[in-house]
């Protein structure tokens, strides 16, 4: 049975590759980047969860992981960008 943090990692990580893309034609820094971060800590905590036996699911954490990281680096480049 997938771990539930390891669908919501990977539900976050969706909403915000999909807020990054859309949105950030038109701002650049909205509401994203709390979604990649919330897509992150779940993320961990999924994999931490799993790790127990409990749960499956250790693909589904790492996707949301992923899709959290690279919308977390596109926040920070609009962050810093000269």
């Amino acid at each position: 049975m997938p771990s539930g943090l390891a669908k919501a990692s990977l539900a976050f990580g969706i909403v915000a590759v999909v807020l990054c893309c859309v949105v950030s034609v038109f701002r650049p820094l909205t509401s994203y980047g709390l979604f990649s971060v919330a897509a992150v800590v779940t993320g961990h905590m999924a994999r931490k969860e799993i790790k127990t036996g409990v749960y499956s699911g250790n693909k589904i954490a790492t996707v949301g992981l992923v899709l959290g990281y690279v919308t977390l680096l596109f926040t920070i480049y609009w962050l810093f960008r000269a």
